[in-house]
């Protein structure tokens, strides 16, 4: 049983012992980002196309919904899910035009974007707020 604890306490020792407090340097656990920032600004169910790893992740957590989930949804079939992937990654494309973002927007019911600070916002976006911390931009659409 001693044994057993002792790996347990090593594996998962990064998790609960402060870096500032650790004096062997136990593995920390990933340190995603935090979503309140945008997430105060979009309301439980709104939509959401991003272009960041973290935030197509981690977004849906706070309550909005993906216009292309990140995640397999038992409730969408995987070829929709597909064509929805197609279609976020055409409305995030450098060459996109208005008409065809609009397009998306309308077909999905878009009111928000989530992008890196990467990407260029689009001309018809409105910004509402950034993070200090990776400086990625929440814009209004639709």
């Amino acid at each position: 049983a001693a044994g057993a604890l002792l790996g347990f306490l090593a594996v998962h020792a990064g998790a609960v012992v402060p870096r500032a407090l650790d004096p062997v340097g136990f593995e920390q656990p990933p340190d995603w980002p935090a979503y309140t920032w945008a997430a105060r600004h979009i309301g439980p169910g709104e939509v959401v196309i991003t272009d960041g790893y973290y935030a197509g992740h981690a977004i849906a957590g706070y309550g909005p919904n993906l216009a292309a989930p990140a995640w397999p949804d038992p409730a969408l079939d995987e070829r929709e899910r597909g064509r929805r992937a197609a279609d976020v990654k055409a409305y995030l494309a450098p060459g996109s035009t208005r008409a065809e973002r609009a397009a998306v927007v309308r077909r999905y019911h878009v009111r928000w974007l989530l992008l890196t600070r990467w990407h260029p916002v689009p001309e018809e976006a409105v910004v509402v707020a950034w993070s200090e911390r990776t400086g990625e931009v929440l814009a209004r659409v639709g």
